[in-house]
Order: C-alpha cells, then structure tokens, then sequence
C-alpha cells in the first residue's frame, strides 16, 4: 500500500519527502492549534467571560 502510494513521487529525493512529510505536520498542528483558539473563542463569546 505505502508503495503504491509513493509510486508516483519516485522522482523526488527522500530529503523532499521528509520535507513534505514535515510541512504536512505542522500544517496538521497548525489546524489543531486553530480549532483550540476557535472553540476558546467560541466559550468566550457563549460565556461573556472578560478574562481570556
């Protein structure tokens, strides 16, 4: 399975990869951190609560 999807970017180097790999992380963690902000926003703005 993991070769059948790494067929098609046979060109590209394994540096590239983890590379990708990498971006693919922190875009993840970068989502994640997002969605905690929104839902702390979110009780923020339910609860009226002045402190952040």
């Amino acid at each position: 399975m993991t070769r059948r999807f790494l067929a098609p970017r046979k060109r590209l180097h394994r540096n590239s990869l983890n590379r990708a790999n990498q971006v693919d992380d922190f875009a993840m963690l970068f989502f994640l951190s997002t969605c905690l902000v929104l839902n702390t926003r979110v009780d923020f703005l339910q609860h009226g609560n002045p402190t952040n």
